[in-house]
């Protein structure tokens, strides 16, 4: 397992990506898959930092990278109020197609094998799971 803790703040964002990128290296993933699995660790990473913190300096959004033979998890956690994953507008409905928000969470729900969302005593927490075999002569 491994962690990072950053500031709420987007410009760590890169730093969240290298990681992410560095430890699923060792994973048997299409070039498509990693760069989809890259891009949910981003969508949950920059919603936690804008949405849930709401870029408080004060507050910070944790990651945990769990290592397992057959695949890997993500889990990014706020310290904010939460949110209903369930009212969020669809961003797939005709009178929202053309709405600059809404779709990180299809992103993240649609390119990760697992998803689920849990409130905490701390905030927000996104649990992603993708399934992949790891070799570790690829890392």
């Amino acid at each position: 397992m491994v962690e990072l803790v950053i500031p709420s703040q987007l410009s760590f964002l890169t730093l969240a990506e290298e990681v992410a990128q560095a430890l699923i290296s060792g994973y048997v993933l299409s070039e498509e898959d990693r760069d989809f699995a890259l891009l949910a660790v981003h969508e949950a990473v920059a919603n936690a930092i804008v949405h849930g913190n709401r870029q408080d300096p004060r507050r910070v959004v944790s990651l945990r990278f769990i290592l397992e033979p057959h695949g890997f998890y993500v889990e990014v956690q706020d310290q904010g109020n939460g949110f209903e994953p369930e009212a969020v507008p669809d961003p797939t409905k005709p009178e929202n197609l053309l709405s600059p928000h809404g779709r990180g969470l299809l992103f993240i729900r649609t390119l990760m094998t697992e998803v689920e969302f849990v409130r905490t005593p701390e905030g927000m927490r996104v649990r992603m799971y993708k399934a992949a075999p790891y070799q570790p002569d690829r890392a």
